[in-house]
């Protein structure tokens, strides 16, 4: 009669049932679950009153089935219990169907056995997972689990179908270490009770996501003639899209036909040595005859799946710690990893999450925007649809030299310029010029039209004394002036047009005087072109290739060039009036002069920033202690302090 009733309903109710009471057996049973459920959901009532209690509400306090209908039977399961067994021996001097013999005892307390079955199946008492942060490394990376009812002797946590090392436990988280480069659910089994898989995704914890196209259009006319009358029959082309959360990139390129569809993500390459010749192509939206290439490999990508909706897998917050001081507001991204299908994707969040301060007397953010308020080390984390990342915030005095990160976020930075109000502008080779501004605010504030097929846009600006913005368009060859009217930039007017070339480094003058540095089409050669505020022009032919262009306080122009290791200084007549040797192998990437004359290089290769001063006899080297290793722009602002941006990393950097 024992082997098949629960352990606890033998302790109530086997020595009665075995003197013969087989009613008050019975009662002890049922006495039992109702004691159990009053537990469960804290309350002191009996009856229907508690069975309501228990299973109605939204959600219900009781919680065993996800399906409505299955929920509701159970619930009335339950009332039956009790008002049928539990109450007719409960209220009664004897009950309306009293039980005589051991048998029919035997499956009213297999029906208790079940009922305490089913109350084990309460998705309350299961471990629940609230909310997630992954973080660690690409090697190694790591998921905090928060949630309830973690506690227990036989704890296991799986990610996909395996089991994963557990390195902190707590009632309410649970620290793993998830295999390298997992994605998958993950879910908490306590001693059998099994919780809700919660799906995320570490691929994010890669310096850099891998480069995957999304396929726009597929079997593309190709032509070999600009009218469009003479239709390649070989190959056809392939449009892709690539992008991040700031930038976006189309290319077309030469395939096979029937092979790709819309819609698809396709691997970069691999790619045929074999190369088709100048080509035109059919644009499948405008269709209208537009240039593809010069030359081009036929490419054989790889198909990886098709694309769909975006399922988020995880957040994190760049820079994922910071260092600042008071009065010094910092901008914070959050950007979302997650999968579309088996496919990698990136979103910027920032605007989507919900922030908490754990002490916001020290600092606190508000839509992305950290502010300090008083000394002190405080924690700040966001929160999107379960998932958590977490900064660590240090308010303090900077030592001078002290080098911290400023901002992180924008991949593919280029070139940093501040303004007279000590806003900082950045570009990363598309079509938009992006503010920080000094309140701590990002925002794009300028977007030049582009051909989707450009391979870069502005990677160059400059910033006058009236707040007028300076912009490159490497995918025209041309520079431009924007003018500001102090709300916004007005379209842009088209400068240096003296020289046919395509326009790299911008500097403009207190005067008001800009410079622009144009790269000639043979190696070797290049120009200055000046543009006075009137739009008069003035250029110098170059035996080198200038890329970058600096102005000094003393409005003289600094312009490291290529041919070899040397830099030039020229007024604002365009006179050379002295020349630096010797600045080092490694090209500048940039140029930037503090308010002493100090001159500033960084090379984006080694990383060394090269500092020039002037002394009596000529001119002093030196490298700064600091190695800033893909290194694409360098600004100072007004208190001297210099920021070095990094494109690789999309990270600016600040040295006091």
């Amino acid at each position: 009669m024992w082997d098949q009733i629960d352990p606890e309903i033998i302790e109530a109710s086997k020595a009665i049932a075995e003197a013969g009471k087989y009613d008050d057996a019975i009662f002890a049973a049922f006495r039992l679950v109702e004691a159990k459920i009053q537990k469960r959901i804290q309350s002191t009532r009996i009856g229907e009153s508690l069975i309501a209690e228990a299973f109605d509400g939204v959600p219900p306090r009781i919680y065993i089935s996800p399906d409505q209908r299955d929920q509701a039977g159970i619930r009335q399961i339950f009332s039956g219990a009790m008002a049928n067994v539990r109450n007719d021996r409960g209220h009664r001097e004897s009950p309306l169907t009293p039980c005589k013999d051991a048998g029919v005892c035997a499956l009213y307390l297999s029906f208790a056995t079940f009922l305490l079955h089913l109350l084990n199946q309460d998705r309350g008492i299961f471990p629940r997972i609230d909310a997630m942060n992954v973080f660690g490394s690409e090697s190694e990376p790591r998921a905090e689990l928060r949630g309830a009812n973690f506690a227990g002797s036989d704890v296991r946590v799986t990610a996909g179908t395996s089991p994963v090392t557990i390195v902190r436990k707590e009632p309410g988280a649970i620290e793993v270490i998830l295999p390298a480069k997992f994605f998958g659910d993950i879910a908490v089994d306590v001693s059998g009770r099994v919780s809700a898989p919660a799906f995320c995704d570490a691929s994010f914890l890669a310096n850099k996501p891998a480069l995957i196209f999304e396929v726009v259009a597929a079997d593309v006319p190709l032509y070999s003639d600009a009218e469009g009358h003479n239709r390649r029959t070989d190959v056809v082309g392939l449009l892709v899209q690539s992008g991040h959360s700031a930038r976006t990139q189309t290319q077309i390129m030469p395939t096979l036909s029937h092979k790709y569809m819309a819609g698809n993500y396709v691997t970069y390459g691999s790619f045929d040595y074999n190369a088709v010749g100048e080509t035109w192509y059919l644009d499948p939206a405008t269709r209208k005859i537009n240039y593809a290439w010069t030359s081009a490999a036929i490419a054989s990508p790889v198909v990886i799946g098709p694309s769909g909706a975006f399922r988020l897998g995880g957040i994190s917050i760049a820079p994922p710690s910071v260092e600042t001081q008071l009065g010094e507001n910092r901008y914070l991204t959050v950007l979302g990893s997650g999968r579309d299908g088996d496919v990698p994707r990136e979103r910027d969040v920032t605007a989507k999450v919900k922030w908490t301060s754990l002490d916001p007397s020290i600092a606190f953010v508000n839509r992305g925007t950290l502010i300090s308020k008083k000394l002190g080390r405080v924690r700040v984390e966001c929160e999107l649809e379960k998932f958590i990342s977490t900064v660590e915030v240090s308010v303090e005095h900077m030592v001078r030299g002290h080098r911290v990160v400023f901002f992180q976020g924008l991949r593919d930075v280029q070139h940093i310029r501040f303004d007279s109000q000590d806003n900082l502008y950045l570009c990363n080779a598309g079509p938009s010029v992006f503010r920080l501004s000094k309140s701590g605010e990002f925002s794009e504030v300028f977007r030049i039209s582009q051909n989707p097929l450009a391979a870069a846009g502005i990677d160059c600006l400059a910033i006058d004394a009236a707040n007028n913005l300076y912009i490159n368009d490497v995918s025209k060859q041309a520079a431009y002036k924007c003018t500001w009217d102090g709300t916004h930039f007005g379209n842009p007017t088209e400068i240096a047009t003296s020289v046919k070339s395509a326009k790299k480094g911008i500097a403009v003058t207190s005067q008001g005087d800009a410079f622009v540095a144009v790269v000639g089409p043979v190696p070797g050669t290049g120009w200055i072109v000046r543009i006075r505020p009137s739009g008069e022009e003035k250029s110098i032919a170059l035996n080198a290739t200038p890329f970058f262009i600096g102005a000094g306080p003393d409005g003289n122009i600094y312009v490291p060039v290529t041919s070899a290791p040397v830099l030039l200084i020229f007024n604002s007549d365009l006179e050379l009036i002295d020349q630096i040797p010797g600045v080092g192998q490694d090209m500048a990437h940039d140029v930037c002069i503090g308010r002493d004359g100090s001159i500033f290089l960084p090379s984006y290769h080694s990383g060394v920033v090269s500092k020039l001063s002037r002394r009596q006899g000529g001119w002093q080297h030196e490298q700064l202690a600091h190695k800033f290793p893909g290194a694409s722009g360098i600004a100072m602002d007004s208190s001297g302090r210099l920021f070095v941006a990094n494109s690789a990393l999309g990270s600016i950097d600040v040295l006091y």
